[in-house]
């Protein structure tokens, strides 16, 4: 699928020969489970892929991962249940809280991908059934073997909706799901008990539309066994969805009575854990009555017993920012920094978005917070100020912008509605509007850094170009003060058109990331998707040639700075990300505002030509 409308692939002269579009996102649109016969013929089951994914998060589970396939492809079982019966026994978790008895059998689920052929997955099927018959009397293969059916099944049936699946896909489905099935109840009259299998069968139960009678009965089995096993609750939650065999509000009740019913730390951690389940991370919340004051106790809960995973933070941050607390997603964006989970956001530019929205949400060190704002409000403005919200932290500006001028009207001149307005307005394409709110801010106080990037981005996109460059020299001087907040590493100076595409330029109150940057373009499609990133930076790497170069320029403390862009291009085979680099130009000092915008404005018009590419390079 290519990422950009024809006429549009043109536009930059390095890059394109190898994009591949990596994630799809399903509409699930299927019958409800009382118009359906073969309750298989629904939306994806979720499936265990899904949380081994964020197991293998931190770096021991990732490595965990790792050495389990090796022992699999070696077909060294006797290892492979040393391992299994060790995390059965230990109760063995990584950071973050993830079992290490699940991230077990995540990683021998399929072949190394759920879209291998059919002939990879008759191989792995068939290396499984010779570990089964290497150890008979272990549940392990078995369990193996049944889950890997289940990824097997979805394989046949495909990622699309209902509509799309042939007949012969239901019929695999079907066999695939059943074959699982019958695994693990020859498995259960073994002596040892292994959680993974109700987790196993309880996916059985999703696919074959189990009446909630039954469903229930294999959930309190499975609680009996090992009740801190919280993937019974996440899938029973799940399965409670409306969209499956619930109704709306079954999931949050389901979700607070297990919680409740297991108390304290522990119980709050499983409520997190299912609100992460089924909450992250699409723009709209599958159980939107999950309490978020629960899911923050929660979280803090899950640190406090386990610590936490890059994934899960980003996670929080997502559901903070669809929630509309973003001084508590600011918070989480400073822990986080630039360690952005594509699991997550899914592009750099909706990460960068929600930062930087969290980032104007903090509060001043001098006049009046948001908090503030809200206590003077009427129960019908705080109505008006929520759904505003809402609208902004969905990036649906357009609708916030009438909300927020219509509360300023009623407030004029309060600084908290003029800053959101401002932003809305810019976003929305009226900069007229924004200039007129904000200068007053500014001219009022100085240190107000909100007003001062706001105003800086206002007088950019109005042509300004002395107040542009004034705003960017005085929002340096803040940073250099500490006015800004601890971790705020860039703001956006405009949104430049580009042809059919749109170029956001960010300039850098410090060098940030692996190659020093100082400015950012990321060139966005007509529906806001990211598709190249352009930078100025001065990587240390390049120095010391510039040094031997430049001797007198160097021993003045000036750096060498080059133009780059880069385009990811999938996975390598060593699973690792790639990208296309492309060198534009080279500078000798850091160059001025405008001539960065130049430059990125020719790379993203397709007008400027690189002096050097390369391609297939990792992504550090």
């Amino acid at each position: 699928m290519p990422l950009l409308k024809p006429a549009a692939r043109t536009l930059i002269l390095c890059a394109f020969a190898s994009v591949s579009v990596s994630a799809q996102h399903l509409s699930q649109i299927y019958p409800t489970p009382s118009t359906h016969t073969l309750t298989f013929q629904m939306a994806r089951p979720s499936t265990n892929e899904d949380e081994t994914e964020a197991d293998a998060d931190s770096q021991p589970a990732s490595a965990f991962r790792t050495t389990v396939r090796n022992l699999l492809g070696e077909e060294n079982f006797a290892q492979l249940e040393e391992i299994a019966n060790a995390a059965r026994s230990q109760k063995s978790r990584f950071p973050g809280g993830a079992w290490k008895l699940h991230t077990f059998y995540g990683a021998m689920e399929d072949p190394g991908s759920r879209t291998a052929t059919d002939a990879a997955w008759n191989a792995h099927m068939e290396r499984l059934q010779r570990w089964v018959a290497f150890k008979p009397d272990s549940i392990t293969p078995r369990v193996a073997l049944a889950e890997s059916y289940l990824q097997f099944a979805w394989k046949a049936r495909g990622s699309g909706t209902a509509d799309t699946v042939t007949a012969e896909g239901w019929q695999l489905f079907g066999e695939r799901v059943q074959k699982a099935q019958d695994v693990l109840e020859q498995a259960k009259s073994l002596s040892t008990r292994d959680p993974e299998w109700y987790r196993a069968m309880q996916t059985v139960a999703l696919a074959q539309g189990w009446d909630h009678k039954r469903a229930e009965q294999l959930l309190e089995e499975a609680n009996a066994i090992e009740p801190g096993y919280y993937y019974f609750y996440t899938s029973y939650a799940n399965f409670l969805l409306p969209k499956w065999n619930g109704e709306p509000g079954d999931s949050e009740a389901f979700a607070k009575t297990i919680a409740d019913r297991i108390g304290g730390s522990d119980g709050d951690a499983i409520y997190f854990q299912v609100a992460l389940k089924l909450n992250c991370c699409e723009a709209r919340a599958q159980a939107p009555a999950i309490s978020w004051d629960r899911v923050k106790r929660g979280f803090a809960s899950l640190e406090r017993l386990y610590g936490s995973t890059n994934y899960e933070r980003n996670a929080l941050a997502f559901m903070a920012v669809r929630q509309g607390d973003q001084e508590f997603a600011r918070q989480l964006f400073v822990r986080i920094g630039d360690d952005w989970s594509e699991r997550v956001w899914r592009r750099k530019e909706r990460f960068d978005t929600s930062k930087a929205q969290a980032n104007f949400a903090a509060p001043v060190s001098q006049g009046e917070s948001t908090e503030d704002l809200v206590t003077r409000l009427t129960p019908q403005q705080k109505q008006q100020f929520a759904d505003a919200g809402k609208a902004f932290s969905g990036q649906q500006y357009a609708e916030a912008f009438p909300i927020y001028k219509q509360l300023l009207s009623e407030l004029p001149g309060d600084a908290v509605l003029s800053k959101f307005a401002s932003e809305a307005a810019l976003n929305s394409g009226d900069t007229s509007f924004a200039l007129s709110a904000l200068k007053p801010l500014a001219q009022a106080d100085p240190d107000d850094w909100q007003a001062a990037a706001l105003l800086t981005r206002a007088c950019a996109e109005s042509g300004d170009t002395s107040c542009r460059d004034s705003g960017i020299a005085h929002m340096l001087d803040l940073h250099r003060r500490g006015i800004t907040p601890a971790g705020m590493q860039r703001y956006i100076v405009e949104r430049v058109k580009a042809g059919e595409n749109s170029l956001l330029i960010w300039t850098s109150l410090e060098p940030w990331g692996y190659y020093k940057i100082y400015a950012l373009g990321q060139v966005l499609d007509g529906e806001g998707k990211e598709f190249l990133h352009v930078t100025l930076e001065s990587n240390d790497a390049d120095q010391p040639l510039f040094a031997q170069q430049h001797p007198e320029e160097a021993s003045k403390g000036i750096r060498s700075f080059s133009l780059d862009s880069y385009l990811e291009t999938g996975l390598n085979s060593n699973g690792q990300r790639t990208q296309t680099h492309c060198t534009y130009a080279f500078y000798v000092g850091q160059p001025p505002y405008e001539t960065v915008r130049e430059a990125f404005v020719a790379i993203a018009t397709g007008k400027a030509t690189p002096m050097s590419s390369r391609t297939g390079l990792v992504v550090p």
